[in-house]
């Protein structure tokens, strides 16, 4: 499929998944990857910042959060949700309790 793309002129590449991209020696020498702890999973490796800037320093600091970990702290400091309304919201189901 990619050599029809290309001869058509259409720009195309394969998606990798991360064990492929974790064994390109070209993102290794380019030290795309980093380690960050996770409270579950302990260490795991992840993509880091795809772009490199001489006077930033871009680290990943954690592991991915567990699925509903953050949502009390967005409804409440992001959609000023209060404290009955998060109850409300508990005793739906809408959230986890």
């Amino acid at each position: 499929m990619e050599r029809l793309l290309t001869k058509a002129r259409i720009p195309c590449g394969k998606v990798k998944d991360f064990d492929e991209l974790s064994g390109d020696p070209q993102l290794q020498q380019r030290g795309m990857f980093e380690r960050a702890n996770h409270p579950v999973y302990g260490a795991v490796d992840s993509c880091g910042f795809p772009i490199k800037m001489s006077e930033a320093e871009l680290k990943v600091r954690s592991g991915c959060p567990e699925l509903g970990q953050d949502t009390e702290k967005v409804l409440k400091e992001l959609l000023g949700y209060n404290k009955t309304k998060l109850t409300g919201l508990r005793k739906r189901g809408v959230i986890p309790g």
